[in-house]
Order: C-alpha cells, then structure tokens, then sequence
C-alpha cells in the first residue's frame, strides 16, 4: 500500500471518529461550542448576506476536526513504516529458512548416501 493512501485513508478514519464523537455528544458537526451567537439587537449596517456569512464562519469548528485528521495520519505514517520494516524483516527471515532447510536437507542426503 502507498503512504499517501496510507495517510489518507486513516486521516479520512480520523475525520470519521470525530463525526461519531460529536454525534454521540449531540452536537452539530461544524458548529463549537466555545463561541456564543446572539442576534444584534440593531439591524446591521452591512449587508445581510455579509452578516449571515460572517455568523456562519464564526461558528464553523475546523480545528478539532483537523487535529482529529492529523493525529490519525500520523499514525497512518507509523503504520505503513511498521508494515514495510516487517515485511523486509519477515523477507530476510524466511531466505534464512530455505537456505536453513536446503543445508538440513543436502545433511540428511549425504548420510543417507555414506549409510547406503
């Protein structure tokens, strides 16, 4: 597997397990709770449009959810590293037991041919 589908598919995983963190808390996926709206009491002296768009942005809380992606891609990282150091390890581990079984093999032949 490449790293970058490594990274990712478990940053997406990361993203994913913060959904289901927020769903299970009952919470909007996109707003924070650490800013409060209440409506002006004034009408405001920009456009509406600009109002709702700037309330909108205020609210949006991208940080955790980042944070989420981060911390699992980084773990992707580790993870694919893991997976090519035991592969080459698993590699040169079984080359040692052929060469290992054929030397075991060739013994057994050989006193098989001095008993015969």
């Amino acid at each position: 597997m490449a790293l970058l589908t490594t990274i990712t598919g478990f940053s997406l995983f990361g993203l994913a397990s913060r959904f289901g963190q927020l769903a299970i808390q009952r919470r909007n996926l996109m707003d924070s709770t650490s800013f409060s709206y209440s409506p002006p009491s004034t009408p405001p002296i920009c456009p509406p449009s600009f109002h709702y768009a700037v309330m909108l942005t205020s609210f949006v809380d991208l940080g955790g959810h980042v944070v989420a992606m981060a911390v699992f891609g980084y773990a992707g990282y580790w993870a694919h590293v893991y997976e090519t150091r035991t592969g080459e390890y698993l590699a040169v581990k079984r080359a040692e037991i052929a060469e290992r079984r054929e030397r075991t093999l060739a013994a057994e032949a050989e006193a098989a041919n001095l008993a015969a």
